[in-house]
């Protein structure tokens, strides 16, 4: 049975494994993470980056591109606290991937239930790619990670909003004192631990 009741089929057409949109090529976990990850599986990379992992490559129409993939590599370039962008949050529209996250977030209270895949779950990067090499094989347990759409809905602003106006519109809906902070960069990197976690990721390849 290939086929969860009131959820279609999300591996039909979809003839690629992994894929992952990348322009930061900067030293970052991510980066070595991903060329281990190819050692297993394969990986195809789009965007500025292609080209240091041998594939000079471009993705055309994002959306019609996506859909023909089972996976996307959701990697944040910084491994901060709460810190989930549109690496996360953009891919859980029409694309219909699963988004495999890498972030120093707490995913599990902060994003979709069921939606994605956390290499934090895994010992090693091998044992990731094992693990998505099964979802490759088993449509049922692919489409596990679309139940979340049964009890949630993706919703699309229009709004373009600076972090100055997001931070303008908290304090207006709070009913407490305003906090004032003279270097918002300086804050989040302190507070955001942004490197806390980046040793966690080094040890799922040391080893291999």
């Amino acid at each position: 049975m290939n086929k969860i009741k009131n959820i279609p089929d999300y591996s039909q057409g979809k003839t690629e494994l992994v894929a992952w949109m990348v322009s930061n090529c900067g030293a970052q976990p991510r980066m070595a993470f991903a060329e281990t990850l190819k050692k297993y599986i394969k990986v195809d990379v789009f965007e500025r980056c292609s080209g240091k992992f041998g594939q000079p490559k471009g993705c055309g129409n994002l959306t019609a591109c996506l859909k023909t993939f089972k996976f996307y590599l959701a990697f944040e370039n910084a491994l901060c606290e709460d810190y989930i962008t549109e690496k996360y949050w953009g891919r859980l529209g029409d694309m219909n991937v699963i988004p495999v996250v890498m972030g120093g977030a707490n995913y599990s209270k902060l994003a979709i239930p069921g939606s994605y895949i956390n290499v934090m779950d895994f010992k090693t990067v091998k044992q990731l790619a094992e693990y998505l090499q099964y979802l490759d094989k088993n449509n049922t347990a692919y489409n596990e990670y679309f139940k979340w759409r049964l009890k949630y809905k993706v919703f699309r602003s229009n709004l373009d909003l600076s972090m100055c106006q997001i931070c303008k519109w908290f304090v207006s809906k709070s009913p407490l004192e305003p906090k004032v902070y003279g270097d918002l960069r300086t804050h989040w990197l302190k507070k955001g631990r942004c490197n806390e976690k980046s040793h966690l990721i080094r040890n799922m390849w040391k080893d291999e």
